[in-house]
């Protein structure tokens, strides 16, 4: 079997609340937190 990541290494997925982190949750992922994009391209408004 060819596989992209290997054995054993952990895999991260990011998903909206609803029907997508359900899914992901049913397939064995496990929730580890959350995560903030900062942007230090956009000026203040």
């Amino acid at each position: 079997m060819r596989r992209s990541t290997p054995t054993g290494e952990p895999v991260f997925a990011t998903a909206a609340p609803g029907n997508a982190l359900r899914t992901l949750l049913a397939c064995g992922f496990r929730p580890t937190g959350s995560e903030v994009v900062v942007n230090h391209d956009v000026a203040p408004h």
